[in-house]
């Protein structure tokens, strides 16, 4: 799994065997924030919220974040967690070492968030998946049309062309 641009990616996953104990406590529950602790220091805390429907279980380069929703939205946090003024307070935090960057789950917890009513975060949230929709959407009709594209060429081009050929 990989977070590219505040979005989950799971085109590329690994698995792995756990006992029902350890599946219990790294499970991934939708709203749960992943946050990369390990990375460039460019790259260090890219954020994805988890918004999926199969069970995963938490990678261990990530810091998993379950916020207390009766104060605050996952969406809303993963958000500001994106924002070019958080991007600019975590590369100022992070320590590096050797092409490495890290924050930690104590630094993580230390920052300040601005925090708007919760109807405010909640209203937030509904269009966040209006978006995801538009977003799904989008990449099945990109999908489609990329797989008639290639159709078609395989068709134009399957049969060598004789005729028109001055060889």
């Amino acid at each position: 799994m990989a977070i590219y641009a505040g979005y989950t990616d799971l085109s590329n996953l690994k698995y792995v065997e756990l006992s029902p104990k350890e599946v219990e406590r790294y499970c991934l529950l939708e709203g749960d924030i992943l946050f990369n602790r390990t990375n460039s220091k460019e790259l260090v805390g890219k954020t994805g919220i988890w918004a999926d429907s199969c069970e995963a279980v938490v990678a261990s380069y990530f810091i998993r974040l379950r916020v207390k929703r009766e104060i605050l939205n996952p969406f809303y946090l993963w958000a500001f967690l994106n924002t070019a003024y958080m991007k600019r307070v975590l590369f100022e935090t992070a320590r590096g070492a050797i092409g490495q960057s890290n924050i930690n789950a104590k630094e993580l917890k230390a920052f300040i968030i601005w925090l708007p009513p919760l109807n405010r975060q909640n209203n937030f949230e509904r269009r966040c998946r209006d978006l995801f929709g538009v977003k799904t959407q989008q990449s099945a009709a990109t999908a489609k049309a990329e797989a008639t594209f290639e159709a078609l060429l395989g068709n134009t081009f399957s049969e060598p062309l004789t005729e028109g050929l001055d060889v």
